[in-house]
């Protein structure tokens, strides 16, 4: 797993050493592997910079397996450097987002082993968000995450779907944050994971939709 940080951590700091900023972290789940007929997963985190993000539109060309998953966003309000727990995510994010992660594997749309997966940076491709709320008004309880291609509903899920509760994709991302050292500071971005299985994308528009927080979409080309 070592050697799998380290490729990741490299990548990074490639994209910065040409001008690329680091907003935030997606987080995302990859396959353990074992000798057990069952499948199981472990939770892994992808760097995120300024350059991955979509603001009105998206070439296919550039991308090789692209894929399009709902999710929730969440800003931080101060700097995420430990491990926290459920009752302090209100003291931490202020802010949350509909958001679109561009899922793109350099080894194909395949289940990734865990190793494979963090040393593609957790297979983070693009990403796009739409307008922040602020976090004390959003109330996943009852929310519905709808994700559309071509204006055609194409899942609609609750949001319950990301993690049993959106709020627990934080927890869930600082415990990896701190378990390879990385501190993410005050107006950072986190992914929550997606709410839906990811669509093979193609040209035409994607559009998310969350009960009580919005909608955001681009245009794929």
């Amino acid at each position: 797993k070592m050697r799998a940080y380290e490729i990741r951590k490299r990548a990074l700091e490639n994209r910065i050493a040409t001008g690329e900023k680091l907003v935030g972290v997606k987080f995302g789940g990859a396959l353990v592997k074992e000798i057990s007929e069952n499948k199981r997963y472990e939770g892994i985190f992808g760097f995120l910079t300024d350059a991955m993000e979509i603001k009105n539109s998206m070439y296919l060309s550039n991308f090789i397996y692209p894929l399009a998953e709902a999710e929730v966003v969440f800003k931080l309000a101060r700097d995420l450097d430990r491990e926290i727990n459920l009752s302090e995510v209100s003291d931490f994010v202020t802010e949350v987002a509909p958001g679109i992660e561009v899922f793109d594997c350099r080894y194909g749309a395949i289940d990734a082993f865990v190793d494979d997966a963090i040393a593609d940076n957790a297979c983070a491709g693009a990403f796009a968000i739409g307008s922040w709320k602020n976090a004390s008004e959003i109330d996943f309880a009852n929310a519905e995450i709808s994700i559309f291609e071509n204006d055609a509903l194409n899942q609609k899920v609750p949001a319950s779907a990301i993690a049993g509760n959106p709020w627990a994709a934080v927890v869930n991302t600082s415990k990896k944050l701190f378990e390879a050292g990385v501190s993410l500071p005050a107006g950072s971005i986190i992914f929550s994971g997606s709410a839906t299985n990811g669509i093979a994308m193609q040209a035409g528009k994607y559009r998310v939709e969350i009960s009580g927080l919005g909608e955001v979409s681009f245009e794929v080309k």
